[in-house]
């Protein structure tokens, strides 16, 4: 064999490897992209849901200022001292014993 076929063969041997290399490093980081992608997405789910949690823990723990309550249906019944609230059939029990 002539020189300038065995410097042909190796290039193209080279080349070979290199595409391999190559194929093998774009798999390899979409493998290593889409795990990193998961764990982002969950960390940021997880981000709002403690937001959100964090917003109504707020709001559930907010007494109303004076007046009836929305959204109670009727379960609830002021008294006739201020800041003190109970059941609507203990206040028809106390009302027909009088």
């Amino acid at each position: 064999m002539e020189p300038s076929h065995e410097l042909r063969e190796t290039v193209v041997i080279a080349c070979a490897a290199c595409a391999e290399t190559a194929a093998l490093f774009v798999d390899h980081s979409r493998i290593i992209i889409g795990v990193a992608a998961v764990i982002i997405l969950v960390a940021l789910g997880n981000g709002v849901k403690a937001g959100f949690d964090a917003q109504f823990s707020k709001l559930a723990t907010r007494s109303p200022s004076s007046g009836h309550r929305r959204g109670t249906g009727g379960g609830e019944a002021r008294t006739s001292r201020p800041g003190r609230r109970v059941a609507a059939g203990q206040q028809q029990a106390r009302t027909s014993s009088r």
